[in-house]
């Protein structure tokens, strides 16, 4: 791809949607500093991602969520600190 960016195919998609992740942390490096978690069904604008990075630098947070009406949604944003975390999720 031209910009850097990588697409990688999740063969287990009869499973559950944790296997996408599962499958694309096996290629992000291990040197990031923020991960950016969306629903491809569910498309936001760049300035909600560039919204939330703000936020999650300024508060140093581990885990950050844009909350609508009282509930969570996506993008979800996460530091480096959460990747074994997120490795191990069942």
């Amino acid at each position: 791809m031209p910009d850097g960016s990588l697409a990688v195919i999740n063969f287990h998609t009869n499973f559950d949607k944790t296997t996408s992740l599962l499958t694309a942390l096996q290629y992000i490096p291990s040197s990031f500093e923020v991960l950016a978690i969306s629903a491809v069904n569910q498309p936001r604008k760049s300035d909600i991602y560039q919204r939330l990075l703000l936020a999650h630098q300024d508060n140093s947070a581990v885990i950050t969520a844009p909350k609508y009406q009282g509930k969570i949604g996506h993008p979800l944003l996460f530091s480096n600190r959460m990747r074994a975390h997120l490795q191990n999720i069942p």
